[in-house]
């Protein structure tokens, strides 16, 4: 996700946004003006289209929210304040919205019902709040080092548009001066970290640190992963249990887990190491659990395909004709409102329905579609699809939330819960996952960071392996349309199938494949968009989608416009899509008494005034005609005439010589 779409998405919220200094905390704008007048999207856009890597700041009280900003990373003495002051006021750190800073600090939201003023050591040494006359960082922004600040474990505003709400008693807290107070002494790590009524995540958290620090104790060096993982099991597995006929897995208490903590706890055992501290007399020493180190796990030999062993493999079946094949992964990208994600519904519809679609076979399957972008936008598109196809029900379900596909330990197991629960309703497997967009799950990851992206094939590829489903995933063109696909290289590598979509005129795309690993690449499916209405709003105004219906190719989708061409395909697809326009149905006449009947259409003398505009004509801006022997009248028609000339002949219009029409509006 881009800061500009970031942004955007904020102030749809309701939040006013503060543009800030990239790699700062400084706005870039006088930006206390903003408290009483916040940008709109104009302005939003003209501000991050030139300046694109500024980050973002939320004025908290333009939704009635309150920040608590936790400096807990400077001193102990904030950490147990900061857990003093969870624990009285009753914040689940588990449930409340928090971002977790660069530097080590921690963002708590929470709802409010006023508003109050933003201070700093507010509510003690380090702790501060933001609400009313202050602002708070956002994610996606980095700081000057370049890195991210992130949602915490429950997720992000946009999953959480009602925060929890702050405890009546805390609000008068932020109101009043502090005094000085004594309180408990409370270990902030044990108290992020432990769930709610769950001993298994403090069992295993204890196994891990344990056999780290004896380990390193004994042989003054830190265990290799794999050994610290068997030992670390030994010790855990025998002391808990499954519950509700779940496995460990399923809860986030399995080999998982522990290995993303045997990761985390490493670097406080490597400092430990470093400093001297191991022989500290506050944590017990223990036997390590006896474990063979040549057998770092219980999965089976890798598999070995000798030259003679026989023929070579079947292929991956195809379920999608000579398109997709079963448990792979696929990326659909393109620049924004080019109809992709049209395209992929469209698809992924027919695959759960088992039908024919642009003249290749579909094996049926069921469908999860995860709309993380648009979910009140997809539930029309499945009204109209329903409506024109004629069909009640159809095996796909909808998750209609951004999902985070950052952090192994966030979404995958809700997601593969998810698909159990539709494989289960449906009465048969999952043959299709679809994550719509990328930079939707990426839950304010870096798509051009080689760790972000990574991490991200590898939680789609372990909900791929786990469903057996075949992943499709929608996203965004880079800034070069001709490198493909937005963001680092490894999602390339990784992809199975890979197909760009583009825009060939007003409501018409055609989708290419441009990488194909076990397969042929199938030839380029077009495509148009067909309006339907789908119901009525409360003002009486319809509401509107479309469906995409399959159109025949005929070559002149690939070729390229020359500059003129594009200005006069653009001036007419303008003015035709008018929205106060009524359509103009004429006959197109040509040599030998032919005709074309078309039901609309744009004469050529209201064309060729906005071409003499946007050409750069100025002298005669808005006049179809001009001065008699000037030169630039037999430049400018010229010019135009070519440009009518060359899209009659790569197949963009029909014009007789008086009158234009798209090909999509011929009758008959």
């Amino acid at each position: 996700m881009t800061m500009l779409e970031a942004a955007l998405d904020y102030a749809r919220l309701g939040y006013t946004v503060v543009p800030i200094n990239a790699g700062s905390k400084l706005p870039s704008v006088k930006w206390r003006d903003l408290q009483t007048n916040p940008w709109d999207a104009e302005q939003i856009k003209a501000h991050w289209g030139k300046h694109p890597t500024h980050g973002i700041g939320i004025i908290p009280a333009s939704r009635n929210t309150v920040v608590i900003d936790a400096d807990v990373y400077k001193a102990d003495t904030v950490q147990q304040d900061f857990a003093q002051i969870c624990i009285d006021h009753q914040i689940d750190l588990s449930e409340a919205v928090t971002v977790k800073t660069p530097s080590g600090g921690l963002h708590v939201w929470l709802q409010i019902s006023e508003a109050v003023r933003s201070g700093s050591d507010v509510l003690a040494d380090g702790i501060d709040i933001r609400c009313e006359g202050g602002y708070a960082i956002v994610p996606p922004s980095l700081n000057e080092a370049g890195k991210p600040y992130r949602w915490g474990e429950a997720g992000s505003v946009f999953d959480n548009p009602i925060l929890e709400p702050c405890h009546p008693n805390l609000i008068e807290k932020m109101k009043v001066k502090r005094e000085s107070e004594t309180a408990e002494v409370f270990d902030l790590d044990s108290f992020m970290d432990q769930p709610t009524a769950d001993g298994r995540e403090k069992i295993m958290r204890d196994a891990v640190f344990a056999v780290g620090m004896e380990f390193t104790r004994r042989y003054k060096a830190v265990p290799p992963d794999d050994l610290w993982m068997q030992m670390a099991w030994a010790l855990y597995r025998p002391q808990v249990s499954e519950r509700d006929g779940r496995t460990l897995e399923q809860d986030d208490r399995g080999e998982t887990m522990m290995r993303a903590k045997i990761r985390s706890t490493r670097i406080e055992v490597e400092a430990r190491l470093n400093k001297g501290l191991l022989d500290d007399p506050d944590f017990e020493r223990i036997d390590l659990p006896e474990v063979d180190p040549n057998t770092p796990d219980d999965r089976p030999d890798l598999p070995l395909e000798f030259w003679g062993d026989g023929q070579e493999g079947e292929t991956p079946f195809d379920f999608v004709e000579d398109v997709l094949t079963d448990g792979a992964m696929s990326v659909v990208y393109g620049d924004s409102n080019v109809g992709k994600t049209f395209f992929v519904f469209d698809l992924a519809c027919h695959i759960a329905l088992g039908r024919e679609w642009n003249g290749k076979e579909c094996e049926p399957g069921g469908v999860i579609y995860i709309a993380a972008e648009g979910g009140a936008s997809i539930k029309k598109r499945k009204q109209a699809f329903e409506q024109y196809h004629k069909i009640s029900d159809a095996p796909l379900a909808i998750i209609p939330s951004a999902v985070d596909l950052l952090d192994p330990k966030a979404d995958i197991s809700r997601i593969l819960t998810a698909c159990e629960t539709a494989a289960s309703v449906f009465e048969t497997p999952i043959r299709l996952v679809v994550f719509d967009t990328l930079s939707r799950v990426m839950a304010g990851g870096n798509e051009n960071s080689p760790e972000d992206m990574t991490a991200v094939i590898a939680n789609i590829d372990a909900i791929r392996f786990a469903t057996g489903a075949h992943t499709l995933i929608v996203h965004h063109s880079g800034k070069n349309a001709a490198a493909g696909a937005r963001g680092h290289s490894s999602l390339r590598a990784a992809t199975d199938t890979e197909i760009e979509v583009t825009k060939t005129g007003e409501g018409y795309g055609v989708a290419k494949v441009k990488k194909q690993r076990d397969l042929e690449p199938a030839p380029d499916f077009g495509f148009k968009l067909e309006t339907m209405v789908v119901g009525v709003n409360k003002r009486g105004k319809d509401l509107t989608s479309c469906v995409v219906l399959p159109v025949q190719l005929d070559g002149s989708e690939t070729k390229r416009l020359t500059d003129n061409e594009r200005i006069v395909m653009g001036i007419i697809e303008n003015m035709l899509i008018g929205e106060f326009r009524t359509k103009k149905p004429t006959t197109l006449s040509f040599a030998g008494n032919a005709q074309i009947m078309v039901s609309d259409s744009v004469p050529l003398d209201e064309i060729r005034p906005w071409f003499y505009q946007e050409a750069g004509h100025q002298r005669d801006t808005l006049r179809d005609t001009f001065s008699e022997n000037s030169k630039s009248e037999s430049a400018a028609r010229k010019s135009f005439q070519r440009a009518v000339n060359g899209l009659k002949n790569k197949g963009k219009i029909m014009s007789d010589g008086k009158n234009v029409a798209v090909p999509g509006a011929r009758i008959g």
